[in-house]
């Protein structure tokens, strides 16, 4: 505890630089550890169960007529001009 009576009898910029340092250090060493988990997470992932987790709800779509095929519709029409002309 005398530990924490040298630091309190500090100024409080010291104090400031002590704790800034003190979270510097630990974010750095938290930084560390989750660096070093990303690749276990990675191959750990499987994206298709992921996806059947979400439960996402299942969006009907309406049917989309057939078009008709357009390079078709010209050839066709050419070739009824021809007949025409003929």
């Amino acid at each position: 505890m005398k530990f924490l009576e040298k630091i309190r009898n500090l100024p409080e910029s010291k104090r400031k630089i002590i704790l800034w340092a003190m979270v510097i250090a630990l974010a750095s060493i938290m930084l560390f550890f989750w660096i070093s988990n990303i690749p276990k997470s990675l191959n750990n992932f499987q994206a298709g169960q992921f996806i059947k987790d979400l439960n996402l709800p299942k969006i009907e779509l309406p049917q989309v007529p057939e078009l008709p095929d357009l390079n078709n519709i010209e050839t066709n029409a050419q070739e009824e001009t021809q007949i025409q002309e003929n």
